[in-house]
């Protein structure tokens, strides 16, 4: 017998605050009530991740496992907090481990009943989508922050490239590559030969030179950049002092952070080998966001994919960085 969640129990949540009663109801039909002892693993890293969990009482701890099995503590999730939404957004696997330390009540929202929802083209399908867009960026954030936290304030001159000239950046128009070129990569692979013309329509195509810097902390949102060949790093900074991010190369998204929720660039991104780059406008994306078509669902299928890559890359980045005392765990939850 099926037990229904109660829809107030969602409107707790954050991740919820926006929607309105129709939309919980219509999330909470399809959620099921769960309950777990002290000592229960829900999940370890490296299964397929399968759902969302939120905690109505109780209290969850997020571990990573680096590699020489050592485990380091990434963070707790308690009351009216969830984990696991990623699984909603993407299909992947679990990169933190989620392990019951205080008796857990909750629910569990599955990936394939959020699929019908979505497939449904239902509101609250697209709002959960939006919101768990947002959760994502304000964690990103967050990693980045106290990553660059953990930089020295004061550091002789780091090897990141200044910008060229008088603030712009070194590049060169190029000619297009071949249809069957870009759908080779996994970015483009999803549309068919007409969508394809259609989204790379209103993109610049660009060469861009070794220490090209395309945008620093604080910088205004203006574009994302979608890598063809060769390869961007993003680096958080303080000072003078940088610590590498992340290495991105063909088929990968740079700059969909800041576009996603509209805030100052948090991270420098330069060029580390001489690059081809598409480059979308932020009237595009914003057009594309709002479009709610087929070409705008897959496009942002891949934004959140690169977001997720992001999160994770950072989570490592910090259990890395905590071996090291170079900062403490933080309510970072899993994914």
């Amino acid at each position: 017998m099926h037990i229904p969640v109660d829809p107030a129990l969602l409107g707790q949540c954050p991740l919820f605050a926006s929607h309105g009663a129709e939309e919980l109801a219509d999330i909470a039909q399809y959620m099921r009530p769960i309950s777990a002892a002290a000592g229960t693993r829900l999940f370890s890293q490296g299964e397929p991740a399968e759902g969302m969990y939120l905690v109505e009482e109780g209290r969850v701890r997020i571990v990573s496992r680096l590699p020489g099995d050592q485990v380091v503590e990434l963070g707790w999730v308690g009351p009216g907090e969830l984990f696991g939404e990623v699984a909603l957004v993407i299909n992947s696997q679990h990169s933190t481990t989620a392990e019951v330390v205080a008796p857990l009540k909750g629910c569990f929202f599955s990936r394939p009943h959020f699929e019908m929802l979505r497939n449904d083209l239902r509101p609250s399908a697209f709002r959960t989508m939006n919101a768990i867009t947002h959760t994502l960026c304000g964690r990103i954030r967050g990693q980045i922050a106290e990553i660059r936290n953990s930089l020295p304030s004061r550091a002789p001159a780091s090897h990141r490239a200044g910008r060229s000239g008088n603030g712009s950046r070194r590049s060169s128009h190029v000619p297009p590559p071949g249809l069957e070129v870009l759908r080779k990569l996994p970015l483009f692979a999803p549309y068919d030969g007409r969508e394809l013309k259609a989204f790379l329509a209103p993109l610049e195509l660009r060469r861009l030179a070794r220490g090209t810097v395309l945008f620093a902390p604080g910088d205004a949102p203006r574009r994302c950049i979608l890598i063809v060949r060769g390869a961007l790093r993003l680096s958080a900074t303080r000072g003078r002092a940088a610590e590498q991010l992340m290495v991105l190369g063909p088929a990968q998204i740079a700059g969909d952070l800041a576009l996603m929720d509209g805030l100052p660039q948090a991270a420098l991104c330069d060029v580390r080998e001489d690059a081809t780059v598409l480059e979308m406008s932020r009237a595009r994306f914003d057009a594309l966001r709002a479009g709610g078509d087929p070409l705008a669902f897959k496009f942002f299928e891949s934004v959140n994919r690169s977001l997720v890559g992001k999160l994770r890359r950072n989570n490592r980045t910090l259990a890395l960085l905590a071996v090291q005392g170079r900062t403490r765990s933080g309510p970072r939850q899993g994914t």
